[in-house]
This record gives structure tokens, C-alpha cells and sequence, in this order.
């Protein structure tokens, strides 16, 4: 596999011959043989593509949409700054950051348009499953859940929230500044393992495979029983 050389804020791949990064210098997408850039060249901070249609990206400017052949930008009102984005497959995306005066920011793309929300907090990351079940995390803890309807505070881990993600059977992660990697069990959120470093990203193939990305290091666990410690309440 070819390298991609530029310093990569995210990582999206729909399969082993698509998959999209995120970078300083803009999109690059992957086709199964080489990288190459997809025609955006401004600084983006995060990427997410359910499918081979559909991709979501925010940078500097605001939100972008890729629709199978070309970029479409949409500017966010002054004040606002995006960091995050999460898409399910088919129409709907959501990305958050915060406002004006410390707000947090969550925009969400119906099929038709995009239609902005407020909560309580700064918004650091979000994960999208569908049309009905996506979730928000705060740099300040807290956890929201959108019902299809609205959000509501569902959590809150009293931890810098840097990312959030669910595996397919519905098991929620969290990672946080401070190297806490949280799962969502039986209605509580318990410590599954406390890395020595910061934690950026995570993703979750299953309850037992889950990977997570340090300052230099990637974590991993492959069965319940190599998490430590398992079980414990947080906080």
C-alpha cells in the first residue's frame, strides 16, 4: 500500500478499495492502488463516508459533501468551528464543534438540508449509526443522544471526550484526553482501560475488537479479558 505523507487528522474507509484521509493539505481518497487528491486542498480536520455515494468532511470554512464525484461546500455562520463529522449510510450527517460563546454546534444534513442545533457544551466528536441513533461527546463530559427527534444528555464522564463510536451490536465507546477508554454496559459507563497517553480516535469491530490511536502508540484488544481493569464504574 502506497503512504499518504501528510500529517492525517482522519481516517474513513468504506472498504479495502475506498477510503478517504483528512489532512492539513486537504482530501486524499483511496482507490485500492493509489492515493490521490479529490479536488479540495484546504485544511480539513475530519472525514466520515458510509458508503462509495456519500462522504462528509469539515474544515476551516465549514461543511463539505462528496456525492460520488465532486466536492460541494457549505459555509458555517461566523463564529462557528466545526471538529468533527459522523455520517450513516444512505442521507443523514451530523457534524459538531462549538459556537459563539462556548456553545456546542450540531449540524445535521436531512436528505435535503442542513438544520443547526444548540447544546449546552463544546462538541469534540460524534458517531452516526442512522436516521435515529447517533451520539455527541463533549470536551467537558458530557454524552448526548439523538432519538431521531432530538438530543438529550444521556451521561456525563467528567472527562475531555475526544471520540465516540459503537460497535454493530450497539456497545457504545468513548476516549478521552487523558487516556481513559470508557464502554457503555448494561446502562453504565465503566473504565475498560487507561492508556498512558492521550487518546484521538477509536473504532470498534465488535465487544472484543476495538482499536484506539495514543499520541505515538495504537491500542488494541482482541477479548474481553486482556481490557484492563473490566467492569469497573465510571466515575
Amino acid at each position: 500500500m502506497q503512504r499518504a505523507d501528510d500529517d492525517i487528522t482522519a481516517l474513513a474507509a468504506v472498504n479495502e478499495q475506498d477510503a478517504w484521509t483528512s489532512s492539513d493539505d486537504g482530501i486524499r481518497h483511496w482507490d485500492g492502488a493509489h492515493w490521490s487528491m479529490s479536488g479540495h486542498d484546504v485544511g480539513v480536520v475530519a472525514v466520515a463516508a458510509p458508503d462509495s455515494s456519500h462522504a462528509w468532511a469539515v474544515d476551516s470554512n465549514g461543511l463539505l459533501a462528496w456525492n460520488g464525484g465532486s466536492w460541494t461546500a457549505w459555509p458555517v455562520p461566523e463564529g462557528t468551528s466545526l471538529r468533527a463529522v459522523g455520517a450513516a449510510k444512505g442521507v443523514h450527517a451530523w457534524a459538531v464543534g462549538s459556537g459563539p460563546n462556548g456553545v456546542g454546534i450540531v449540524v445535521h444534513w436531512n436528505g435535503s438540508t442542513w438544520v443547526q442545533a444548540e447544546l449546552p457544551q463544546p462538541l469534540s466528536a460524534v458517531f452516526a449509526v442512522d436516521a435515529t441513533h447517533a451520539w455527541a461527546a463533549s470536551t467537558d463530559g458530557p454524552v448526548f443522544t439523538w432519538d431521531g427527534t432530538g438530543w438529550r444528555k444521556t451521561a456525563d464522564l467528567h472527562l475531555g471526550l475526544t471520540a465516540i463510536t459503537s460497535d454493530p451490536g450497539g456497545n457504545l465507546w468513548a476516549a478521552a484526553q487523558t487516556g481513559e477508554i470508557l464502554a457503555l454496559r448494561g446502562g453504565r459507563w465503566v473504565l475498560a482501560y487507561r492508556a498512558p497517553t492521550a487518546v484521538s480516535e477509536i473504532a470498534a469491530y465488535d465487544a472484543t475488537h476495538v482499536w484506539a490511536i495514543g499520541f505515538d502508540t495504537v491500542y488494541a484488544t482482541v477479548a474481553q479479558e486482556s481490557v484492563t481493569p473490566w467492569g469497573n464504574p465510571w466515575p
